[in-house]
């Protein structure tokens, strides 16, 4: 997911009112991984959105767009992209997972969507997959080091959050995570932690919420 911010004139902004350099750019693009649904929408962190280090110096985000199937063997521009609507809906009171319509049919394209459904995997050290675009460059796989954290185990499911351990960097953020064993989708990768934790928040937290979505 690309998202291009740019400011009301096209000209630059200093990262600091009180020091002219350095400056961001107008246009700024920032990369995020998203994750396919049914409807031709797609589940995203919202703050990919909502970039407060753009916004705060007065950028705002001007367009977006969808790129599926950009992988390392095809190489950067091999993937099908598609446009997306500027309206997104909240899904959390954290404002942490959102829902964008794409222009086209993607579901089509693509030959299917990634089916939500309410599945756990509370067990410590269970190996997890992790499928995003780590600095927007291609889609990757992580396998390893990657499963459940043990401190997953001081969360209640009510808080529908998965503690984990698999890397992550600049765009891995909406990274679909799956249980190793079974590739049963279980959440989307949210942000890290200072202490070797990442964040997830769960499938099984949102189902509800999509559904009154739709």
């Amino acid at each position: 997911m690309e998202i291009c911010y740019v400011s009301d004139d096209g000209l630059p902004r200093p990262l600091d009112p009180n020091d002219p350099e350095p400056v961001v750019d107008s246009a700024t693009i920032i990369s995020c991984t998203a994750i396919l649904l049914s409807d031709n929408k797609i589940l995203f962190p919202q703050f990919c959105l909502e970039e407060p280090s753009l916004t705060d110096i007065g950028l705002t985000a001007a367009r977006s767009r969808i790129v599926f199937g950009d992988t390392q063997r095809d190489g950067p521009g091999m993937g099908i992209a598609f446009d997306l609507e500027t309206d997104a809906t909240t899904l959390d009171s954290d404002k942490l997972a959102a829902t964008l319509k794409i222009k086209g049919d993607a579901n089509a394209a693509l030959g299917g969507f990634v089916d939500i459904r309410s599945a756990q995997l509370d067990e410590p050290f269970a190996p997890l997959v992790m499928l995003h675009y780590p600095k927007g460059w291609y889609l990757s796989m992580s396998t390893g080091p990657c499963m459940v954290h043990p401190a997953h185990a001081q969360q209640s499911p009510q808080e529908g959050k998965l503690i984990h351990t698999c890397p992550t960097t600049y765009g891995s953020s909406g990274g679909l995570m799956l249980n190793a064993r079974t590739l049963e989708p279980l959440a989307m990768q949210i942000y890290r932690g200072n202490t070797g934790q990442r964040t997830a928040i769960t499938f099984s937290g949102l189902a509800e919420r999509l559904e009154q979505a739709d």
